[in-house]
């Protein structure tokens, strides 16, 4: 009996490495084999890897613009890397996430970035009254979706204030 339990030990220990190999060296852009990563090596090291890596990154920041739940996770999951001009970019990305999925980007994002990056502007693009009434607009359809959306009505009505 134990000797054929070998093989089985065997496959499934290389089937193990070459996965940790795949998380590790393969370059992916895919939301679960970064958040994968992040887990595995923390956000440093990944976010250093993925601003150097000039085919995936825009991958990246497209994929947090886009406002999915599983790239919203993934931006939390950066944030505390951030730094410099990429982590501007990655700001700016979640910013714009809001106008594609307001109630996901409030409920993940705003906790980690805070109301007024999510809800009113990121670092790229100043506010316009037409903008902010526009996603406090948004914010206001969604409400039935996510209780949580309250926290952008503040910031947005007072961006509206400061516009008039």
């Amino acid at each position: 009996m134990t000797v054929r339990k070998w093989p089985v030990l065997v496959v499934t220990a290389c089937l193990g490495l070459l996965a940790l190999l795949y998380l590790t060296i393969w370059p992916n852009a895919s939301p679960i084999v970064l958040r994968s990563r992040i887990g595995l090596f923390g956000p440093h090291w990944v976010y250093r890897d993925l601003i150097a890596d000039t085919t995936h990154f825009p991958l990246v920041l497209e994929g947090i613009r886009s406002g999915s739940r599983r790239w919203a996770k993934v931006a939390v999951a950066l944030q505390p890397a951030l730094d410099g001009g990429p982590g501007e970019e990655v700001a700016q990305a979640v910013s714009d996430s809001f106008d594609y999925n307001p109630a996901d980007s409030i409920e993940l994002l705003v906790p980690s970035y805070g109301a007024d990056l999510v809800c009113v502007a990121g670092p790229d693009r100043p506010i316009t009254r037409a903008r902010a009434k526009e996603r406090l607009l948004l914010a206001a359809s969604t409400l039935s979706k996510s209780p949580s959306i309250r926290a952008c009505s503040a910031p947005l009505r007072s961006a509206l204030t400061r516009l008039d």
